[in-house]
């Protein structure tokens, strides 16, 4: 249920936009006043480090920045504005998913392959060196230092990084200059606990599993079976009521404010086309489904409204017909006649 609920209303597009807003809405008022332990005056950034202050802090924190007269808090005020008059960040693309098992080790497949696979469903190669972030020093990897899937280190900040270098070459330092204006948001959700998983090869990993540690007694039972945990398995439960993936990362890109490049183009337009190279060059990659119930927000309106304005599409000219006549009228008798 809770799996759903994400699904459906928590990942829901608005209330994703919405999450990053308020977020850099709180990163602009970070030096906004409260008073905190003791009294005393507290910053929204010291009180990330002050337990007591930061208990303190619940949601109606932003009425009081919007209310605010200081100066420096105008900016959070007026992105505080586009949140109340519902103007967005517009959304580029699709949501999509990130994949969050380990590559096919054969370069020419790179498909993800689960952690117990010993082949590559794909190419049928063997899962014994698929590459992997942390682990120990000298890269190996044991139950305490699992490896971790190469992107699932990425940040959000990694991932803008990665799209922005597939803008064309002759566009990329036009669009650096506005790359502030980009935002990249990750919405992560695990099902379960984290724990470490070897795989065939003797190399472990870092998974969460939903029936780790989940289990009941049975008041029924006496004897040696009267305090025996029964715990759950996989292979006992509908698949219903398990996910069948143990974490799921959805990516997002925003732009904040849409501006014209000085080459004409619109940052809009541009961002769009790397995205769309940065996703068809990664396997790991794929759409998300379900990740929002509405059409995606296309930069610049529709691919008629865009191929209109940049010239590649002549809209269609309407021709319309004779007016008709009412009947009984004056205008009527005489076309009769004729």
């Amino acid at each position: 249920m809770r799996a759903k609920l994400h699904q459906t209303v928590y990942q829901h597009h608005t209330a994703n936009v919405a999450e990053l807003m308020i977020t850099d809405v709180l990163k602009l008022a970070c030096d906004f006043k409260f008073r905190g332990d003791n009294g005393e005056p507290t910053t929204l950034a010291d009180a990330a480090l002050d337990p007591i202050s930061f208990a303190q802090l619940t949601d109606s924190i932003i009425e009081p920045i919007w209310l605010s007269l200081d100066p420096e808090m105008k900016p959070a005020r007026e992105l505080y504005a586009r949140i109340l008059n519902r103007n967005f960040y517009k959304q580029i693309g699709g949501a999509f998913k990130i994949c969050h098992l380990p590559l096919c080790p054969n370069r020419k497949c790179r498909e993800p392959t689960p952690v117990h696979a010993k082949f590559c469903f794909n190419c049928g190669a063997k899962c014994t060196s698929r590459e992997h972030t942390g682990g120990r020093e000298d890269g190996q990897t044991d139950e305490e230092y699992p490896g971790v899937p190469l992107l699932l280190h990425k940040s959000a900040e990694d991932f803008k990084a990665d799209i922005l270098e597939h803008v064309k070459e002759d566009l990329k330092e036009h669009v650096y200059k506005h790359s502030h204006e980009v935002a990249v948001h990750l919405v992560i959700i695990t099902h379960g606990k984290e724990r470490t998983m070897r795989d065939h090869y003797g190399k472990w990993w870092k998974v969460y599993d939903p029936l780790w540690g989940v289990g009941f007694y049975n008041p029924k039972e006496e004897g040696e079976l009267q305090d025996k945990v029964h715990w759950y398995k996989r292979e006992n439960m509908s698949k219903l009521n398990v996910p069948e993936e143990d974490q799921e990362r959805t990516l997002w890109l925003y732009l904040k404010n849409d501006v014209r490049l000085e080459t004409g183009q619109a940052l809009s337009d541009v961002v769009h086309a790397a995205y769309d190279l940065w996703r068809r060059s990664n396997k790991a990659v794929q759409p998300s489904q379900g990740g929002q119930n509405t059409p995606t927000h296309t930069p610049g309106g529709t691919v008629i409204e865009r191929s209109v304005r940049q010239g590649k599409l002549q809209p269609a000219k309407l021709t319309l017909g004779p007016s008709p006549v009412p009947e009984g009228s004056a205008d009527a008798e005489a076309a009769d006649l004729q």
